[in-house]
């Protein structure tokens, strides 16, 4: 436990992810998220079990989950804060949440960390507009929060220290340029298509990408590129990245992708991984440029960025450092989750419009 528990906690916690823990977005900022506060305040998760592609099993346990929850507060004395974390692509459990929250006179949350309201505007809107609070991952975000919604909170994603340490293991004869992601960011590596072919004319890399199992057919990338595919499993990822002499996040300028909260950039910084990343908004939010990372606007800037720290080994240990300085004091869990904590706290004192 992170912190002590405290002799009478003011409240009650419930938190509600939206996928299996498989899920980024739903292991950080709902099961990791509950193991963190919990030696503060007593937390409860509704887990979703089974796996992230099955759609209708993941949206039948969500509406399961969000029926449980008049049980629950009807049971529970004293103050109570459900947190939302996504999970609204039903409009059905969109209703069944409002219904809970003025039926049971509990407070509500609701986190998202990504442009959900470009793909569901309706209950975006609308969960922001009747929840007590919004918590989300930066400013872009925050911005569309505050258009419905008065009290509005940037907590970014905590990095688990404890969990992203670097693993020894035989380092390759070449260097090593990784990706980590979701295979729906997949085609985010076209970008990279024209940097890697001229790296390849003058340099021996390799690139390796950590990603779904079942998605190696999916690589936007020339084939004839040195690409080494690794499946993403938990917790041995770590020893994926670790591989990772520099990790890199192309990314577009767009509605979805500004808001992007640059959770890869954070895995590769706590690493000590030195991180050359697209110059959008939201990755300049993390990455000082040239000092803790590189943030590049074309193919020649790849080119250029990535040459320089295959070039040099020491450059990269010194970036790399920088980066998990940063990572551990803005975005450990000793950082963030008294936040979190304060968030809460202020959430279940807050009134009832």
């Amino acid at each position: 436990m992170l912190f002590p528990n405290r002799k009478a906690p003011i409240l009650s916690v419930i938190i509600s992810p939206e996928h299996p823990f498989e899920s980024p977005a739903s292991r950080v900022r709902g099961y990791q998220l509950a193991q963190q506060i919990e030696g503060s305040l007593p937390t409860r998760i509704l887990p979703v079990i089974g796996k992230e592609s099955n759609f209708t099993q993941i949206y039948w346990q969500l509406l399961l989950n969000t029926l449980k929850l008049f049980t629950i507060a009807r049971r529970q004395e004293g103050r109570l804060v459900l947190l939302v974390q996504r999970g609204i692509g039903l409009h059905a459990r969109v209703v069944l949440l409002l219904v809970w929250r003025y039926v049971s006179g509990k407070r509500m949350i609701f986190d998202f960390d990504d442009a959900i309201f470009v793909q569901a505007p309706w209950s975006t809107k609308t969960i922001c507009r009747h929840a007590d609070a919004v918590t989300t991952t930066n400013e872009y975000l925050a911005g569309y929060a505050r258009r419905y919604n008065q009290t509005v909170y940037i907590l970014p994603n905590a990095i688990d220290l404890s969990l992203y340490r670097r693993q020894t293991a035989p380092r390759e004869t070449v260097p090593v340029i990784g990706w980590i992601g979701t295979k729906s960011n997949l085609p985010y590596l076209n970008i990279l298509d024209e940097p890697l072919k001229l790296l390849k004319d003058g340099r021996e890399f390799i690139f390796r990408i950590v990603t779904d199992p079942t998605a190696e057919s999916r690589v936007p990338l020339t084939r004839t590129l040195p690409i080494d595919f690794r499946p993403w499993k938990y917790p041995d990822f770590i020893s994926q990245l670790s591989s990772f002499d520099i990790g890199v996040c192309p990314l577009p300028e767009d509605k979805w992708t500004k808001g992007k909260s640059g959770y890869k950039v954070l895995e590769y910084m706590a690493l000590g991984i030195p991180t050359v990343a697209s110059n959008t908004s939201g990755m300049a939010t993390i990455i000082e440029n040239e000092v803790d990372g590189y943030l590049v606007s074309s193919a020649e800037g790849w080119f250029k960025k990535l040459q320089l720290l295959m070039d040099s080994p020491s450059l990269r240990e010194k970036v790399g450092e920088a980066g998990r300085k940063k990572v551990v004091n803005r975005y450990s869990p000793e950082v963030m989750i008294p936040r979190w904590i304060q968030v809460l706290e202020a959430t279940a004192l807050s009134s009832h419009e």
